[in-house]
């Protein structure tokens, strides 16, 4: 029988690559090819985390104490922590992502501890950053929009309830003082003169977001917008799980469809006093 010749590695490589990215949820069958294959994509396995009682979760906990820091350093490029673990499990994830120094994305729930969190991050190359800052800091008063967490920080979703007296002068004279921050989220209980301020002192901002868990509510807020910038987006919420790894994918999620409202607000195709981001 004739012999079928063997594709080039490289091009072996990419093919199972593109594979990969293109449906991970087939990522565990490939490995099973071959040894160079299981090589080439185990770090696409790791790529995109979801930190939960899921087996794959529970599979990177366990490889972060055998492996060598170098390989979860390339591999680990978004991280999201979705609810409060416990105690224990709180400081295995906390000394395991402290191998994932290659971090871009995080975004994590209100409740994962400040004292372990807070110097793992400023290790990492995060870009884009979902959390509590009061829970990271410890409280309101001690953040510091100067630490070396929030240099590279451009996306930023503050998971606070930043309404409140006590938060609302704290946290948001820290974001306006915040270095590279081009995109802002913040919860819909900030009064307008906040909101506008946040539009006038962040320097860089680009796009300020506030999206509503209900249509209803959230369209009220955006036809009562008493000011004209037109970098304010309102939405609603939808499946944040859903939205955040399409945007680790690649795909697009609610800041890339907030930017492209913004864009035909400015070109004309939308009107300039609408807010109202729709579906």
């Amino acid at each position: 029988m004739e012999n079928i010749p063997l594709l080039p590695a490289e091009l072996e490589r990419e093919i199972f690559e593109i594979s990969s990215r293109l449906y991970p949820s087939m990522i565990p069958t490939i490995l099973c090819v071959a040894r160079r294959v299981h090589l080439w994509i185990e770090p696409l396995l790791y790529r995109v985390l979801r930190v939960d009682w899921s087996r794959k979760a529970c599979a990177f906990l366990r490889a972060a104490e055998s492996k060598p820091p170098a390989f979860f350093a390339a591999a680990v490029r978004h991280v999201w922590i979705p609810f409060y673990l416990d105690r224990s499990a709180d400081s295995k994830v906390a000394e395991a992502l402290k191998r994932c120094t290659g971090v871009a994305s995080l975004a994590c729930n209100f409740n994962f501890g400040s004292d372990k969190l807070l110097p793992v991050l400023s290790a990492m190359r995060l870009q884009r950053l979902a959390v509590s800052l009061e829970h990271l800091f410890g409280r309101c008063q001690a953040i510091n929009p100067a630490h070396p967490l929030f240099t590279r920080i451009t996306h930023l979703f503050v998971l606070d309830n930043t309404g409140l007296p006590d938060r609302e002068t704290s946290i948001c004279s820290a974001l306006a003082a915040l270095p590279a921050l081009t995109h802002l989220r913040v919860d819909g209980s900030l009064c307008w003169s906040v909101l506008e301020m946040l539009l006038a002192n962040c320097a860089r901002l680009e796009i300020l977001v506030v999206l509503w868990p209900t249509p209803g509510a959230g369209r009220i807020h955006a036809k009562a917008t008493p000011f004209s910038d037109s970098r304010f987006v309102v939405g609603v919420e939808k499946d944040y799980w859903g939205d955040w790894e399409a945007g680790a994918a690649g795909l697009p999620d609610f800041w890339t469809r907030a930017e492209e409202f913004v864009a035909k607000k400015r070109r004309g195709v939308i009107d300039a006093g609408c807010f109202w981001m729709e579906d």
